[in-house]
Protein backbone atom coordinates (compact mmCIF):
# COMPACT_ATOMS: atom_id res chain seq x y z
CA UNK A 1 0.00 0.00 0.00
CA UNK A 2 1.30 3.71 -0.69
CA UNK A 3 1.04 6.44 1.48
CA UNK A 4 0.23 10.10 0.64
CA UNK A 5 -1.15 13.14 2.33
CA UNK A 6 -4.21 14.41 1.54
CA UNK A 7 -4.33 18.47 2.14
CA UNK A 8 -7.50 20.38 2.23
CA UNK A 9 -7.74 24.04 1.77
CA UNK A 10 -11.21 25.52 2.65
CA UNK A 11 -12.88 27.92 0.36
CA UNK A 12 -16.06 27.77 1.75
CA UNK A 13 -17.26 26.78 5.18
CA UNK A 14 -17.61 23.17 5.63
CA UNK A 15 -20.09 21.54 7.58
CA UNK A 16 -20.08 17.51 8.89
CA UNK A 17 -22.78 17.14 10.97
CA UNK A 18 -22.96 15.16 13.92
CA UNK A 19 -27.06 15.09 13.50
CA UNK A 20 -27.44 17.02 16.95
CA UNK A 21 -29.31 20.31 17.15
CA UNK A 22 -28.01 22.87 19.73
CA UNK A 23 -31.39 24.74 20.72
CA UNK A 24 -32.59 27.99 22.99
CA UNK A 25 -31.56 25.75 26.34
CA UNK A 26 -28.13 25.05 25.22
CA UNK A 27 -26.79 28.49 24.47
CA UNK A 28 -27.34 32.37 25.68
CA UNK A 29 -26.00 35.85 23.96
CA UNK A 30 -24.76 38.18 25.06
CA UNK A 31 -26.41 41.36 23.27
CA UNK A 32 -23.55 43.76 24.77
CA UNK A 33 -20.48 42.31 23.43
CA UNK A 34 -22.65 40.37 20.79
CA UNK A 35 -20.90 36.95 21.71
CA UNK A 36 -23.31 33.74 20.99
CA UNK A 37 -22.29 31.16 24.22
CA UNK A 38 -22.71 27.43 24.02
CA UNK A 39 -22.78 25.76 27.54
CA UNK A 40 -21.50 23.23 28.92
CA UNK A 41 -24.20 21.26 29.83
CA UNK A 42 -22.58 19.72 32.94
CA UNK A 43 -20.84 22.72 34.18
CA UNK A 44 -23.77 25.03 34.07
CA UNK A 45 -26.05 22.60 35.86
CA UNK A 46 -23.40 21.98 38.69
CA UNK A 47 -22.80 25.86 39.04
CA UNK A 48 -26.98 26.04 38.89
CA UNK A 49 -27.01 23.32 41.70
CA UNK A 50 -24.56 25.26 43.85
CA UNK A 51 -26.26 28.54 43.50
CA UNK A 52 -29.22 26.45 44.39
CA UNK A 53 -31.32 27.35 41.15
CA UNK A 54 -31.19 23.35 40.11
CA UNK A 55 -35.05 23.29 41.18
CA UNK A 56 -36.05 26.80 39.12
CA UNK A 57 -34.10 25.44 35.63
CA UNK A 58 -36.08 22.09 36.11
CA UNK A 59 -38.84 23.60 35.56
CA UNK A 60 -37.84 25.91 33.37
CA UNK A 61 -37.08 23.00 30.99
CA UNK A 62 -40.32 21.26 31.40
CA UNK A 63 -42.47 24.01 30.84
CA UNK A 64 -40.76 25.16 27.50
CA UNK A 65 -38.88 28.22 28.51
CA UNK A 66 -38.31 31.10 26.60
CA UNK A 67 -34.69 30.58 26.08
CA UNK A 68 -31.93 30.39 28.63
CA UNK A 69 -30.96 34.31 28.40
CA UNK A 70 -34.30 34.89 29.94
CA UNK A 71 -34.09 32.37 32.54
CA UNK A 72 -30.56 33.89 33.74
CA UNK A 73 -32.38 37.67 33.89
CA UNK A 74 -34.86 36.48 35.90
CA UNK A 75 -32.26 34.85 38.12
CA UNK A 76 -29.47 37.58 38.07
CA UNK A 77 -26.98 35.26 36.16
CA UNK A 78 -24.92 37.97 34.42
CA UNK A 79 -22.51 37.48 31.81
CA UNK A 80 -19.39 37.87 33.99
CA UNK A 81 -20.63 34.45 35.33
CA UNK A 82 -22.16 32.76 32.51
CA UNK A 83 -19.58 32.72 30.18
CA UNK A 84 -17.48 30.80 32.44
CA UNK A 85 -19.80 27.89 32.18
CA UNK A 86 -19.50 28.09 28.30
CA UNK A 87 -17.86 25.47 26.23
CA UNK A 88 -16.77 27.84 23.59
CA UNK A 89 -18.31 30.75 21.82
CA UNK A 90 -18.70 32.22 18.39
CA UNK A 91 -19.12 36.32 17.23
CA UNK A 92 -23.14 36.53 17.06
CA UNK A 93 -24.41 36.16 13.34
CA UNK A 94 -27.11 37.69 11.59
CA UNK A 95 -30.57 36.08 12.81
CA UNK A 96 -33.99 36.80 11.32
CA UNK A 97 -35.81 34.98 14.17
CA UNK A 98 -34.34 34.15 17.61
CA UNK A 99 -37.15 32.35 18.57
CA UNK A 100 -36.84 29.65 16.70
CA UNK A 101 -32.96 29.76 16.05
CA UNK A 102 -31.45 26.90 16.19
CA UNK A 103 -27.76 25.82 15.39
CA UNK A 104 -26.92 22.40 13.67
CA UNK A 105 -23.88 21.11 14.97
CA UNK A 106 -20.76 19.45 13.08
CA UNK A 107 -18.91 16.61 14.44
CA UNK A 108 -16.68 16.43 16.94
CA UNK A 109 -13.84 14.15 18.49
CA UNK A 110 -14.44 12.74 22.44
CA UNK A 111 -12.42 16.18 23.51
CA UNK A 112 -14.60 18.35 21.88
CA UNK A 113 -13.00 19.65 19.10
CA UNK A 114 -14.19 18.80 15.40
CA UNK A 115 -12.44 17.34 12.98
CA UNK A 116 -13.49 15.82 9.21
CA UNK A 117 -14.41 11.92 9.31
CA UNK A 118 -12.26 10.09 6.65
CA UNK A 119 -15.13 8.57 5.46
CA UNK A 120 -16.54 11.78 4.80
CA UNK A 121 -13.68 12.79 2.78
CA UNK A 122 -13.59 9.50 0.61
CA UNK A 123 -17.67 9.79 0.12
CA UNK A 124 -16.78 12.65 -1.90
CA UNK A 125 -13.42 11.86 -3.69
CA UNK A 126 -15.87 8.40 -5.10
CA UNK A 127 -18.79 10.70 -6.20
CA UNK A 128 -15.90 12.48 -7.92
CA UNK A 129 -14.40 9.38 -9.57
CA UNK A 130 -17.80 7.71 -10.39
CA UNK A 131 -18.40 11.48 -11.93
CA UNK A 132 -14.85 11.25 -13.95
CA UNK A 133 -16.21 7.57 -15.27
CA UNK A 134 -19.14 8.75 -16.66
CA UNK A 135 -17.80 11.87 -18.55
CA UNK A 136 -15.29 9.98 -20.29
CA UNK A 137 -17.87 8.08 -23.01
CA UNK A 138 -21.60 7.95 -22.98
CA UNK A 139 -23.10 5.20 -21.04
CA UNK A 140 -25.95 2.83 -22.43
CA UNK A 141 -27.64 3.54 -18.67
CA UNK A 142 -27.98 7.22 -19.32
CA UNK A 143 -30.96 6.42 -22.22
CA UNK A 144 -32.45 4.50 -19.70
CA UNK A 145 -32.32 7.08 -16.74
CA UNK A 146 -33.51 9.58 -18.93
CA UNK A 147 -36.51 7.24 -20.70
CA UNK A 148 -37.93 6.30 -17.25
CA UNK A 149 -37.75 9.10 -15.22
CA UNK A 150 -41.12 9.99 -15.17
CA UNK A 151 -42.44 5.98 -14.43
CA UNK A 152 -42.07 6.34 -10.85
CA UNK A 153 -45.10 7.08 -8.59
CA UNK A 154 -43.14 8.00 -4.69
CA UNK A 155 -40.20 9.19 -4.05
CA UNK A 156 -39.34 5.37 -2.39
CA UNK A 157 -36.63 3.63 -4.16
CA UNK A 158 -36.74 5.95 -6.46
CA UNK A 159 -34.57 5.12 -9.44
CA UNK A 160 -33.00 2.76 -6.94
CA UNK A 161 -32.03 0.09 -9.52
CA UNK A 162 -29.95 2.04 -11.91
CA UNK A 163 -28.05 3.61 -9.01
CA UNK A 164 -27.15 -0.36 -7.82
CA UNK A 165 -26.30 -1.35 -11.44
CA UNK A 166 -24.16 1.81 -11.43
CA UNK A 167 -22.63 1.04 -7.79
CA UNK A 168 -22.28 -2.31 -8.81
CA UNK A 169 -19.46 -2.27 -11.31
CA UNK A 170 -16.76 -1.23 -8.65
CA UNK A 171 -17.57 -4.66 -6.91
CA UNK A 172 -14.67 -6.25 -8.72
CA UNK A 173 -12.49 -7.94 -5.52
CA UNK A 174 -14.52 -10.81 -5.58
CA UNK A 175 -14.06 -11.55 -1.76
CA UNK A 176 -18.16 -12.36 -1.12
CA UNK A 177 -19.02 -14.26 -4.03
CA UNK A 178 -22.61 -14.88 -2.95
CA UNK A 179 -23.15 -11.34 -2.43
CA UNK A 180 -21.74 -9.56 -5.07
CA UNK A 181 -23.00 -5.73 -3.54
CA UNK A 182 -21.46 -6.42 -0.62
CA UNK A 183 -19.32 -3.49 -0.05
CA UNK A 184 -16.13 -5.81 0.82
CA UNK A 185 -16.27 -6.74 -2.93
CA UNK A 186 -15.59 -2.61 -3.62
CA UNK A 187 -12.41 -1.35 -5.19
CA UNK A 188 -12.64 1.71 -2.62
CA UNK A 189 -11.80 -0.73 -0.45
CA UNK A 190 -8.55 -0.19 -0.84
CA UNK A 191 -8.53 3.12 -1.24
CA UNK A 192 -8.11 3.83 3.09
CA UNK A 193 -8.70 7.30 4.39
CA UNK A 194 -7.60 8.45 7.45
CA UNK A 195 -9.58 11.17 10.01
CA UNK A 196 -8.68 14.74 10.19
CA UNK A 197 -6.34 15.86 12.80
CA UNK A 198 -8.92 17.37 15.60
CA UNK A 199 -9.06 21.21 15.09
CA UNK A 200 -9.49 24.23 17.22
CA UNK A 201 -12.67 25.26 18.11
CA UNK A 202 -11.19 28.65 17.18
CA UNK A 203 -11.95 27.33 13.36
CA UNK A 204 -15.76 27.13 13.73
CA UNK A 205 -18.05 29.78 13.14
CA UNK A 206 -21.59 29.85 12.76
CA UNK A 207 -23.42 30.36 8.52
CA UNK A 208 -26.43 30.79 7.86
CA UNK A 209 -28.10 28.72 5.15
CA UNK A 210 -28.79 30.89 1.98
CA UNK A 211 -30.20 30.65 -1.33
CA UNK A 212 -29.04 32.43 -4.46
CA UNK A 213 -31.23 32.66 -7.23
CA UNK A 214 -30.26 32.84 -11.26
CA UNK A 215 -31.30 36.86 -10.95
CA UNK A 216 -29.19 36.98 -7.52
CA UNK A 217 -32.14 37.25 -5.63
CA UNK A 218 -31.62 35.29 -1.90
CA UNK A 219 -33.90 33.88 0.54
CA UNK A 220 -32.33 34.28 3.94
CA UNK A 221 -33.37 30.66 6.07
CA UNK A 222 -33.50 30.33 9.41
CA UNK A 223 -31.32 27.68 9.43
CA UNK A 224 -27.62 27.91 10.84
CA UNK A 225 -25.00 25.34 10.66
CA UNK A 226 -21.75 24.89 12.93
CA UNK A 227 -18.98 25.20 10.11
CA UNK A 228 -15.04 24.96 9.77
CA UNK A 229 -14.07 28.29 8.89
CA UNK A 230 -13.15 29.72 5.28
CA UNK A 231 -8.83 29.41 4.98
CA UNK A 232 -8.78 26.22 6.82
CA UNK A 233 -6.17 24.20 5.82
CA UNK A 234 -6.66 20.38 7.11
CA UNK A 235 -4.87 17.38 6.68
CA UNK A 236 -5.00 13.14 5.92
CA UNK A 237 -3.32 10.50 5.49
CA UNK A 238 -4.38 8.15 2.73
CA UNK A 239 -3.47 4.88 1.45
CA UNK A 240 -3.97 3.13 -1.93
CA UNK A 241 -3.73 -0.39 -2.15
CA UNK A 242 -2.71 -2.70 -5.06
CA UNK A 243 -6.34 -3.64 -5.98
CA UNK A 244 -7.52 0.30 -6.25
CA UNK A 245 -7.59 1.03 -10.34
CA UNK A 246 -7.08 4.65 -9.80
CA UNK A 247 -3.66 6.46 -9.21
CA UNK A 248 -3.16 10.01 -7.64
CA UNK A 249 -3.21 11.78 -11.21
CA UNK A 250 -6.82 9.77 -11.80
CA UNK A 251 -8.09 11.06 -8.83
CA UNK A 252 -6.93 14.97 -9.70
CA UNK A 253 -8.52 14.52 -13.08
CA UNK A 254 -11.74 12.88 -11.77
CA UNK A 255 -11.98 16.01 -9.60
CA UNK A 256 -11.12 18.42 -11.86
CA UNK A 257 -13.41 16.87 -14.14
CA UNK A 258 -16.33 16.69 -12.27
CA UNK A 259 -16.01 20.33 -10.94
CA UNK A 260 -16.21 21.58 -14.66
CA UNK A 261 -18.85 19.91 -15.29
CA UNK A 262 -20.45 21.28 -12.23
CA UNK A 263 -19.57 24.73 -13.52
CA UNK A 264 -20.56 24.05 -16.97
CA UNK A 265 -24.11 23.32 -15.82
CA UNK A 266 -24.75 24.73 -13.07
CA UNK A 267 -22.83 27.68 -11.31
CA UNK A 268 -22.45 29.65 -14.51
CA UNK A 269 -26.33 30.17 -14.54
CA UNK A 270 -25.85 32.11 -11.65
CA UNK A 271 -23.74 35.36 -10.99
CA UNK A 272 -20.64 35.27 -11.94
CA UNK A 273 -18.17 34.85 -8.69
CA UNK A 274 -14.29 34.56 -8.55
CA UNK A 275 -13.14 30.98 -8.71
CA UNK A 276 -10.21 30.00 -6.25
CA UNK A 277 -7.57 28.32 -7.99
CA UNK A 278 -6.44 24.40 -7.63
CA UNK A 279 -8.49 21.15 -7.86
CA UNK A 280 -11.82 22.03 -6.60
CA UNK A 281 -14.49 20.14 -4.93
CA UNK A 282 -17.60 19.95 -2.72
CA UNK A 283 -17.53 18.51 0.89
CA UNK A 284 -19.62 18.36 3.70
CA UNK A 285 -23.58 18.87 4.76
CA UNK A 286 -25.31 21.50 2.33
CA UNK A 287 -23.63 21.72 -1.07
CA UNK A 288 -26.49 20.88 -3.16
CA UNK A 289 -27.77 18.55 -5.66
CA UNK A 290 -25.05 18.66 -8.36
CA UNK A 291 -22.70 18.07 -6.11
CA UNK A 292 -23.92 15.19 -4.27
CA UNK A 293 -24.73 13.09 -7.21
CA UNK A 294 -24.19 11.76 -10.75
CA UNK A 295 -26.72 12.55 -13.13
CA UNK A 296 -25.14 15.20 -15.09
CA UNK A 297 -21.88 13.31 -15.43
CA UNK A 298 -24.30 10.14 -16.53
CA UNK A 299 -25.98 12.38 -19.03
CA UNK A 300 -24.09 14.69 -21.89
CA UNK A 301 -26.57 15.88 -23.83
CA UNK A 302 -27.48 19.33 -21.50
CA UNK A 303 -30.76 19.54 -22.41
CA UNK A 304 -31.89 15.89 -21.57
CA UNK A 305 -30.03 16.23 -18.02
CA UNK A 306 -31.80 19.33 -17.10
CA UNK A 307 -34.87 17.87 -18.32
CA UNK A 308 -33.82 14.62 -15.78
CA UNK A 309 -32.41 16.75 -12.93
CA UNK A 310 -35.48 18.53 -12.87
CA UNK A 311 -37.99 15.83 -13.34
CA UNK A 312 -35.83 13.78 -10.09
CA UNK A 313 -36.05 16.98 -8.27
CA UNK A 314 -39.56 16.93 -8.27
CA UNK A 315 -40.31 13.38 -7.39
CA UNK A 316 -38.16 13.50 -4.44
CA UNK A 317 -38.51 16.91 -3.14
CA UNK A 318 -39.12 17.24 0.73
CA UNK A 319 -42.57 16.70 2.03
CA UNK A 320 -44.67 19.11 4.56
CA UNK A 321 -47.88 18.34 6.21
CA UNK A 322 -47.99 15.85 3.03
CA UNK A 323 -47.58 18.23 0.27
CA UNK A 324 -44.97 18.09 -1.36
CA UNK A 325 -42.71 21.40 -1.42
CA UNK A 326 -41.04 23.62 -4.34
CA UNK A 327 -41.97 23.05 -8.05
CA UNK A 328 -38.84 21.70 -10.50
CA UNK A 329 -40.78 20.79 -13.54
CA UNK A 330 -40.76 24.18 -14.13
CA UNK A 331 -37.23 24.95 -13.71
CA UNK A 332 -35.74 24.34 -17.35
CA UNK A 333 -37.76 26.87 -18.87
CA UNK A 334 -38.10 29.41 -16.48
CA UNK A 335 -34.55 29.40 -15.00
CA UNK A 336 -32.50 27.35 -17.77
CA UNK A 337 -31.19 25.19 -14.65
CA UNK A 338 -31.97 22.72 -12.04
CA UNK A 339 -32.04 22.54 -9.20
CA UNK A 340 -32.79 26.81 -9.14
CA UNK A 341 -31.08 28.05 -6.01
CA UNK A 342 -27.22 28.28 -4.88
CA UNK A 343 -26.76 26.98 -1.82
CA UNK A 344 -24.12 29.51 -0.09
CA UNK A 345 -23.88 31.14 3.10
CA UNK A 346 -21.98 34.68 4.28
CA UNK A 347 -19.00 35.67 6.29
CA UNK A 348 -17.38 38.30 7.25
CA UNK A 349 -19.05 40.09 4.64
CA UNK A 350 -18.88 37.92 1.59
CA UNK A 351 -20.84 35.11 -0.20
CA UNK A 352 -19.26 31.14 -0.14
CA UNK A 353 -20.61 28.04 -1.71
CA UNK A 354 -21.15 25.58 1.35
CA UNK A 355 -17.84 22.89 0.98
CA UNK A 356 -15.72 24.25 -1.61
CA UNK A 357 -12.43 23.05 -1.28
CA UNK A 358 -9.27 22.59 -3.30
CA UNK A 359 -7.59 19.43 -3.25
CA UNK A 360 -3.40 18.23 -2.69
CA UNK A 361 -2.00 15.28 -2.63
CA UNK A 362 1.77 14.20 -1.87
CA UNK A 363 3.13 10.94 -1.74
CA UNK A 364 4.75 10.27 1.61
Amino acid sequence: MKNYRLTLKLHGPVHIGSGNTIGKNEFVIDQKSRILYIMDMEKMFSALCNLRFDSDYEKYVLSGGRGLAAFFREHSIFAAEYKKWAAYSFPLPEIDDIRSFQIQQTIKDAYNLPFIPGSSLKGAIRNCIMCGDLLKKEDSLAHEVYNEKRDFKNRTGYLRDQSNRLNIRYHTLGRNEKRVNDAVNSVFQDLVIGDSSPLSLDDLTICQKIDLAPDNTENRLNIYRECLRPGTIISFEIGIGSNFPYGIDDIISAIDSTYKRNNEVFLSKFPKEPTPSGHLMYLGGGTGFVSKTVIYSLIHDNKKALETASVILDKVDSMNRGKKVGDHLNDPREYNVSPHMRKQTSYNGNYYDFGLCSVDIKEL
